[in-house]
């Protein structure tokens, strides 16, 4: 039977949400300078929990490779759309940055995912050969 550490998945996802939610703060508001809303805020919360839940279930099954490819994505998405956000682009830099964000994000994830489900069958593949 596999043991879970609830303290450390829920703790993963806490804080993967909470810096999320930060770092949007701190780039909409502090570096674009822009006034938040309500609608803003809301927003900021809802993919902050979304990329915290996700972020724990990997962890939560153990899926680490997974789990490192999509905080990777997230932490390059931050990245790129800080330097968006910086360069400002013609009016253009809140949205290309935003957009920037999620797509690195997606793409870690689904990467993340790809590569672990290779893992799993060359792991399956492995197991099998060595029985023969």
């Amino acid at each position: 039977m596999i043991k879970h550490n609830k303290k450390r998945f829920l703790l993963i996802g806490f804080l993967v949400a909470v810096i999320t939610f930060v770092l949007l703060l701190v780039g909409i508001k502090y570096v674009l300078n822009n006034n938040l809303t309500n609608e803003n805020i809301i927003a900021f919360l809802v993919l902050a929990i979304i990329f915290g839940v996700l972020s724990s279930g990997l962890y939560y099954y153990k899926m680490w490779v997974a789990f490192t490819i999509f905080i990777i994505g997230i932490t390059i998405g931050y990245f790129e759309m800080y330097r968006m956000f910086i360069n400002g682009m013609g009016g253009w830099g809140d949205l290309t940055g935003l957009m920037s964000l999620f797509v690195w994000a997606t793409a870690g994830f689904v990467t993340g995912l790809i590569i672990e489900f290779l893992v799993y069958l060359y792991i399956k593949y492995k197991d099998k050969r060595n029985r023969l």
